[in-house]
């Protein structure tokens, strides 16, 4: 089985040193790196190729692109060159653990439907210090919710509450590219290509979780993605179903927002029934409870301003029964 790293680099000199040794300290070294490089300015592709040429035993392809493509299309182009079995996505300012290739592969050995698998980071500062919290505890896949989730539950969550798959801490079989490319992200929410991938394979139960830190994700002022700040306490009310009166706006906005999204995605994407229904289920509830908390005059007069502006998928039922 080969094993084929797609990474991505724009102006990453100042750290890409440690990420690519990190895939040299590999248990299981890989077969190819392919590095797709978005434009560099600084010494990044100097580097890049004083490694590739120390060490011959790693098949190395350099991909200068001609305008810059931005982090999505990047990381298309670079997994859409990969040849291996399995494909590892990564950023150019990061650390792997040693084990993290041979982990990731007796994982997808022991699942063989599983066609993709993302795991949790240990974060560190510009200074490769770790930093208290893992990345998916400031996110809503907080340690409680790991322990006890279940695949209906991660499709769920990551529709109403954001993508949970973070895509340096990615992998996928090589036939999991007939899935995911190419890439549709114009679905009426702002989507990165890790999105992208989690909402396809996820919809075909095919996505699994190792429940270990297998790589040091940097933080720092200059990467293009970042980290939530892990303070959202409404979110864990939707998680354990603790709905608060005090909410009730927010809860019809975050269901009317995953609701909207559900519509673009389903058009791309085939979900579950039972996913679909239970959104749709628990929409039609919070729409309820929104307008209900409203005076009578307040709620006509939004139903019927929204319903003339086809807004908010406000129907002509709507307008006589709530």
């Amino acid at each position: 089985m080969s094993v084929s790293i797609a990474l991505c680099t724009y102006n990453g000199e100042r750290f890409i040193r440690e990420q690519i040794e990190s895939y040299l300290n590999q248990t299981v070294q890989p077969d190819e790196i392919i590095v797709c490089d978005d434009g560099s300015s600084d010494n990044t592709l100097a580097i890049i190729r004083q490694y590739a040429a120390a060490n011959r035993g790693i098949q190395w392809q350099l991909i200068q692109n001609e305008e810059n493509l931005g982090t999505n299309k990047n990381f298309e182009k670079a997994i859409s060159r990969s040849s291996g079995d399995f494909i590892f996505f990564s950023d150019q300012d990061d650390i792997w653990v040693d084990e993290k290739v041979e982990q990731t592969i007796s994982f997808f050995n022991k699942y063989p439907d599983c066609e993709a698998s993302f795991s949790n980071a240990t974060l560190i500062d510009d200074n490769s210090l770790e930093l208290p919290e893992s990345l998916l505890d400031l996110s809503f896949f907080k340690s409680d919710v790991r322990k006890a989730y279940k695949a209906d539950d991660l499709l769920y969550w990551s529709i109403l509450l954001g993508n949970v798959m973070t895509g340096a801490t990615m992998a996928i079989r090589r036939r999991a590219l007939r899935t995911i490319l190419p890439f549709h992200l114009d679905l009426g929410r702002k989507l990165w290509y890790d999105g992208w991938i989690g909402f396809c394979l996820m919809a075909a139960y095919r996505v699994g979780y190792i429940d270990q830190p297998l790589i040091k994700y940097r933080v720092h002022s200059g990467q293009q993605v970042g980290v939530a700040s892990g303070k959202n306490h409404f979110e864990q009310y939707i998680i354990r179903r603790d709905c608060q009166e005090e909410f009730v706006k927010e809860y019809f906005q975050r269901y009317l927002s995953a609701f909207s999204f559900m519509q673009y995605l389903k058009k791309v994407v085939s979900l579950p029934l039972l996913i679909e229904n239970r959104i749709t289920k628990e929409y039609l509830v919070q729409k309820r409870n929104y307008f209900e908390s409203q005076s009578f005059f307040e709620r006509k007069l939004r139903l019927l301003k929204w319903y003339l502006q086809r807004a908010h998928y406000i129907s002509f039922k709507d307008l006589m029964t709530l």
